[in-house]
């Protein structure tokens, strides 16, 4: 049997040639509070207002048949009178429609029916909406109750061919090592962080079952998510970060499942952890995941909402004093705003650079971007950073995307601007004025060629750039700074190692593209919270082989003798030799060659052997 693994690339266009501003005119948000409906009227007047929390809505529960003893499924009611309104409906209602945008609403706007609008409950406590999705469960039970054995079956041999009981691959950040163990029958991991005494990461005994018994010396628990989880019926852990000082530990949780995060912060040696409130103290205060730091390990960096749950404003709250103390019981009284994003085409996230030197607060939609940043290493002891201290990079333009990394005083720009196939590599000093159109090329030393032009050779997504330490203590010979290039080319992930020097500007002296010994595989950069470090750790893995965690030195990246694996995947009952995998090319049918990846077992192809069963698989991308 051979499996044949074969890419297709299918673009979907959709076309919206009348935009319109949909508004819900009844509210469901809470069973309790009083639920209004308006009947559109002609002369757009909105009449007959009804109490919809005393409105009946019936809904079909799940009931046996008496013909064929089947249940019938449950039938959800059509509410006819319900609907929204498309077009202008005002300037006291948010638009859904950037205010760039040149086609005009709909004037009048136009009723569109919604007869289903009532299943609509962002608070999940309306008991109407509860009875009929309990009754629509019911009846799928029933109606699959004779697949328990084979559901059963299924899940018992997706579980052997994992190990429960495990832990990620630790990463290097500052005096420790972090990684997160699973124990076997629980649903969430633990956070640990053990002292990193050494440049490479030391034996981890991955065959330790007891979760009591430390992976690596001096290991620390400082987040218990299965402890967390106690009593509750959902959570999930968003954004983890340890402050720089690394004596706390800020992090994101949802309880809820509607991706809505609560903010918390935990001295990791006391075990003392406080809830971020909003100003009265009695809501805990709600945003998007991300969080951040301040380069002082004072205050965070947060996102919220707005009444469309987009992410659009960006705020910073100081918790400690610079002795350590605790301010104002961790309340609002010291958020400042830093960021408001106002067109609602876009979503704001914030990140920092690989130094810890940048807070970067990025503007995104799906055509074009914005992104701002913060100078972390200004003090901020006697006031708190504010609107004027956040810097643009480039003002957005329609069509143009762009992602900025640091480089020891440059921004490394990877962009699509001249409408490129794919994006190109450029390169600016941090502080200049920065005009997306202008913006210098990195290019080959030997011969001014771009390392990455944006053509459909080769694509480019991502740069991280590392400054170990050894190439700053032995002189000037030493490559300025290391940039990893993350892309694609002939089908297949790829990543590049670039030395960078310092020629006017930034330029790559040598182009490094790493070779793996399979011919088909997938491969890419893996976390990294340490730019310091002489080796780039990527994640490996193949049709035949699983997934491999590999430290890669950045001076000698094609020395495979030099390379380290820091951990493998242990899939149970799995023999990697009894397989082979190739990659080849078919030709088409117009002549494009179609990359074709091979998997079989080695003895499914003897010498002289006639047709030998296919199974297809077809990547859609």
């Amino acid at each position: 049997m051979i499996v044949v693994h074969i890419a297709l690339r299918i673009w979907l266009v959709v076309a919206v040639r009348h935009p319109v501003a949909f508004v819900y005119k009844h509210n469901q948000a809470n069973a309790n509070r009083r639920h209004e409906e308006y009947i559109f009227h002609q002369n757009n007047v909105y009449l007959n207002v009804r109490d919809r929390a005393s409105m009946p809505i019936p809904s079909h529960k799940c009931t046996a048949a008496t013909d064929d003893n089947l249940p019938h499924p449950p039938v959800a009611f059509r509410n006819e009178s319900s609907f929204v309104l498309a077009g202008d409906i005002g300037t006291n209602i948010a638009l859904r429609q950037s205010p760039s945008s040149p086609y005009p609403l709909l004037t009048p706007p136009r009723p569109i029916p919604d007869p289903y609008g009532w299943l609509r409950d962002d608070s999940r406590s309306n008991k109407t909406v509860l009875a009929h999705i309990h009754s629509e469960n019911e009846y799928t039970h029933q109606m699959t109750s004779h697949l328990e054995p084979l559901r059963n079956k299924l899940y018992q041999e997706l579980l052997s061919t994992i190990c429960e009981t495990d832990c990620t691959p630790p990463i290097a950040q500052g005096s420790y090592w972090y990684y997160q163990r699973w124990e076997e029958g629980v649903s969430y991991p633990r956070y640990c962080r053990a002292p990193r005494n050494e440049l490479y990461l030391p034996k981890v005994n991955e065959k330790e079952k007891d979760i009591q018994k430390p992976l690596l010396p001096g290991e620390e628990v400082y987040l218990d998510v299965p402890l967390m989880a106690q009593n509750k019926a959902y959570i999930a852990v968003g954004a983890v970060v340890i402050s720089p000082n690394e004596e706390y530990v800020a992090f994101s949780v949802d309880e809820t499942g509607d991706e809505v995060c609560h903010f918390h912060v935990k001295n990791i040696a006391s075990g003392q952890e406080w809830v971020l409130y909003s100003g009265d103290r009695r809501n805990k205060l709600k945003g998007y995941g991300a969080i951040e730091w301040d380069g002082m390990s004072r205050g965070i960096f947060y996102v919220t909402f707005d009444q469309a749950q987009r992410p659009n404003k960006v705020f910073y709250r100081q918790l400690f004093r610079k002795d350590g103390s605790c301010i104002n019981g961790l309340d609002t009284l010291n958020d400042n705003l830093l960021f408001e994003e106002v067109d609602e085409v876009f979503n704001v996230h914030i990140a920092k650079s690989l130094d810890s030197r940048y807070l970067f607060v990025m503007s995104n939609s799906k055509e074009s971007n914005e992104v701002n940043y913060l100078d972390l290493h200004h003090d901020f002891e006697s006031d708190c950073p504010n609107k004027n201290d956040v810097v643009c990079v480039s003002t957005r333009q329609k069509n143009i995307l762009y992602r900025i990394t640091h480089c020891n005083g440059y921004w490394l720009v990877v962009t699509n601007v001249g409408h490129l196939p794919n994006f190109a590599l450029k390169v600016c000093r941090v502080g200049e004025t920065c005009n997306i159109h202008n913006l210098n090329d990195v290019v080959l030393s030997k011969d001014k060629t771009p390392v990455f032009d944006g053509g459909i050779i080769r694509s480019l997504d991502h740069i991280t750039v590392f400054n170990p330490l050894s190439s700053i203590s032995q002189g000037s010979e030493r490559p300025f700074a290391y940039a990893v290039a993350t892309g694609r080319e002939d089908g297949l992930p790829r990543v590049w190692i670039l030395e960078l020097s310092e020629d006017n500007l930034l330029c790559a002296s040598k182009v490094t593209h790493l070779e793996f010994l399979e011919t088909a595989f997938d491969v890419s950069v893996g976390s990294a919270r340490d730019p310091t470090l002489p080796y780039v750790v990527v994640n490996y893995n193949s049709l035949i082989s699983p997934l491999s965690t590999i430290a890669i030195p950045l001076a000698n990246p094609s020395d495979l003798d030099k390379r380290r694996v820091l951990k493998e995947v242990e899939v149970p009952s799995y023999e990697k030799d009894l397989y082979l995998c190739e990659r080849t090319t078919v030709k088409s049918r117009d002549g494009i060659d179609i990359p074709v990846s091979l998997v079989y077992r080695r003895d499914a192809i003897q010498a002289g052997e006639g047709n030998i069963p296919v199974h297809l698989l077809g990547e859609l991308s």
